[in-house]
């Protein structure tokens, strides 16, 4: 769990790195393109407009002597038609103006594009962060839960009731063997006749007394958690008296330690001031 929490923060420092560096990367290209445009198109733009105003005149005076030399008679529509003609010529050619300075537009445009395609591409690379680090997380919750199955069968294991263990006292001995023809005693007829039946698993519950069985004892902490500070360690042989049995797949106990063996299984009048409680792990 350890390491898959090293994974994701190392790969969640990476991804908000590789965001900065683009963004100052982007931020350096939208400047470097503004001042080239501005650059470019001042001076480009002064030579295009001093050009069209060294050309309209030379433009018009040859548009004025073609017009003389064409209306001979002097009248009222021949007098307006040279200003209509020089009108449309001077819209012409601010049309070409326009149109010379409508080419550098391209290059703005291609930054623009390249700028968007940067954008997307980060955007998906955004998006495939999100879902590893929703799969290193889906792959944390599934140690976690097999690491409390594997806790809970170390319980299971680490002590066993008393009840089970131990005969009951109250159980009559079993009758003398005797004598039989054959040469056989009854006690063997007995042990022919009777089946043999299946241990049951004990159920551990509340208020009862267990003994620890395991070859290292066992351990108990403050808290359910297994990564909490640890209050004793439980020899093998010794007695607890289980207080509260935890909810889940890790089914882990709070238990007592008992200073002495109780005189008698599950006794409830034993007294609770004893020894340490904690979390068996």
């Amino acid at each position: 769990a350890s390491d898959l929490n090293d994974e994701l923060c190392r790969e969640s420092c990476e991804l908000h790195r590789e965001v900065s560096v683009l963004r100052q990367l982007q931020l350096q290209r939208r400047s470097a393109s503004s001042a080239k445009g501005s650059a470019t198109d001042s001076p480009l733009s002064l030579k295009r407009a001093a050009r069209a105003a060294v050309l309209l005149p030379r433009v018009m005076s040859h548009v004025r002597r073609a017009v003389r030399q064409v209306v001979v008679p002097p009248s009222a529509a021949a007098e307006g038609l040279p200003s209509a003609i020089e009108e449309a010529v001077r819209r012409v050619v601010v049309s070409m103006a326009e149109v010379a300075r409508a080419e550098a537009a391209p290059a703005s445009s291609e930054e623009t594009a390249a700028l968007v395609s940067e954008k997307v591409a980060l955007k998906e690379f955004s998006l495939r962060q999100q879902e590893r680090l929703l799969e290193l997380e889906l792959a944390r919750e599934k140690l976690s839960f097999s690491m409390q199955g594997l806790w809970g069968s170390r319980l299971t294991s680490a002590f066993q009731g008393t009840l089970g263990a131990e005969p009951s006292s109250s159980s009559t001995a079993p009758p003398p063997s005797k004598p039989v023809s054959g040469g056989q005693t009854a006690s063997s007829v007995n042990q022919q006749a009777v089946p043999v039946v299946p241990l049951q698993q004990t159920i551990i519950s509340s208020g009862d007394v267990c003994e620890v069985v395991g070859r290292k004892g066992a351990i108990i902490r403050e808290t359910l958690s297994l990564e909490s500070d640890e209050v004793a360690t439980i020899p093998t042989g010794s007695y607890v008296r289980v207080l509260e049995v935890g909810t889940g797949e890790s089914r882990r106990a709070r238990v007592q330690v008992l200073s002495e063996p109780p005189s008698g299984i599950g006794d409830a009048s034993f007294p609770s001031e004893n020894g340490p409680v904690g979390w068996l792990s």
